[in-house]
Order: structure tokens, then sequence, then C-alpha cells
């Protein structure tokens, strides 16, 4: 069935921000002198620049944290962490293929790390390569079962390869590792909407609204299932509803003018 209304997705972007390993007890403190007197003692300390770069890291100053890694590295070439959380620091500014290069060689150095996996298929998604971003995922779940997060991501990879099938199964499996994860419930239901599972879509949908009852993609996209089921009264009720919670939403306003439209209003 030709889809005639737009349906905006909900996708998970999250990164995992900074490992935990090698942070001395300081790292997580507001003020940056300890890091500066640190350096100061000693200029060749990797420990120190890495810690100050997690540090800028968490204060999103991306291009002084992607310095502070690149000195850790200097003096310690065989730092996995480093290379690690420059990637993440480098997926930040949308700079994919050094974040790539950085995950492969933190993988290389650490083989065993599922979320190093599970953030090189997050950049090789942003690159539209979805067939790398699966294998990366599915190595994160085999590395660890209990990885939600890795199941959403490979389902949505899946999602935009039209694999409906597989998607649903993924975003199945992340909703009992996470019963409240919602996106999961939103995008699950925005794959059985594509197979014309109504049903099973206005379900996912209303779960989602259950778990968040202001959000306003999430009416957007139940009104979507109700219109492609001729149900232009509830249709109505969800397009509003959104436009309610978002008076700037464009995408639920034209839709619920095409639904007002075919209700002959």
């Amino acid at each position: 069935m030709k889809r005639i209304l737009k349906i905006k997705i909900l996708l998970l972007s999250a990164l995992v921000l900074a490992s935990m390993l090698l942070l001395s007890p300081f790292a997580w403190t507001q003020n940056i002198a300890p890091f500066n007197e640190a350096i100061q003692k000693n200029p060749n300390n990797a420990i120190a620049y890495y810690n100050r770069g997690i540090f800028y890291f968490n204060k999103q100053d991306f291009n002084k944290a992607i310095e502070d890694f690149t000195q850790a590295i200097k003096f310690n070439l065989d730092f996995p962490e480093a290379y690690y959380n420059r990637g993440n620091a480098y997926s930040e500014l949308t700079n994919y293929d050094k974040a790539i290069a950085d995950y492969n060689q933190a993988i290389h150095l650490k083989p065993n790390v599922s979320e190093m996996y599970y953030n090189r298929g997050n950049a090789y998604d942003k690159k539209n390569d979805y067939d790398k971003a699966i294998e990366d995922f599915t190595q994160a779940i085999l590395l660890n079962p209990y990885f939600s997060e890795a199941y959403y991501n490979r389902g949505n990879a899946y999602d935009n390869k039209n694999n409906y099938n597989k998607a649903i199964e993924d975003f199945t499996q992340a909703i009992l590792l996470n019963p409240n994860y919602l996106d999961a419930y939103n995008n699950r239901g925005n794959a059985h909407s594509r197979q014309s599972n109504y049903v099973k879509a206005i379900e996912d949908y209303t779960q989602a609204m259950r778990l968040n009852p202001n959000d306003a993609t999430i009416y957007n996209n139940r009104g979507i299932v109700y219109f492609n089921n001729k149900d232009y009264d509830k249709a109505i009720g969800d397009f509003e509803a959104a436009i309610k919670i978002d008076p700037n939403d464009a995408i639920s306003k034209d839709n619920l003018e095409k639904a007002k439209k075919m209700q002959g209003r």
C-alpha cells in the first residue's frame, strides 16, 4: 500500500559517552585544575591527558577532547580507551570516517568490549552502511546478550534495509530486556505499520503513549495507522493531540488536513 502520509521515526542516536576505565578519583570533578596540574608535573602523563579529555568530552568541547586523547595516544600507543573515546568525539562532530578508524584501532587493541563494536556500528549506520552496522551490533550482542540498545539499533538498521521481520524481532528483544523501552515500541509500531499490520502497530503506539503521553511523534504515527485503516475520526483525534503537544508540528498539521479532507470536513 502506498503511504500517503509522512512518518516521523524516533531513532536512537545514543553513544556510549565515555569509558569509565583508567579514570582517577578526581576525574569527575567540575574543576579542570587537577588535570592541568597533573600534566604540568609530568608532561608525558598519558593518563592525565586522557582524564582531561574525558573532562572536555563531558563539557561537550569535543575538539579539545580530541586534542587530549591524541596526546594520550602519543605517550601510550597501546591505549584502547583513548582511541575509543577519541572516536566518540569524532562521532559527535559527525566525522564518522575518523571515528571508525579510531574504533578499529581500539578494537584491535581490545577486541572483547561490546561498546566499541556498538559505537562503530552507530558510525556505520550514520554513513548508511547498514550491513556493516548490523555486523557490529551483532558482535556487540554476542559479547553482551543483554545489550538492549544494540538490539534496538540493529532493528533500526534492518528497518532501513526494509527487512521488517528482522527489525520487529530485534525491537521485540529490546523490549523483553527493557519493558519500558519507549522508542522500541514506537519503532516496532512503525515496522508493523509498513507491513500493514495495523492492529499490532496500534498496540505498540498505544503502549508507547502509556510510557510517555507527551510525545507528539507517537500520536502522529498512530494517527497515520488510523488514517490508513480509514478510521478518520480516530486519526483526526491523534493528529490534534500531537499538535496540542507540539503546536509547531508541521507534519501532524499536514496529516490533520488530509484526514479532514478524507472525512469530508
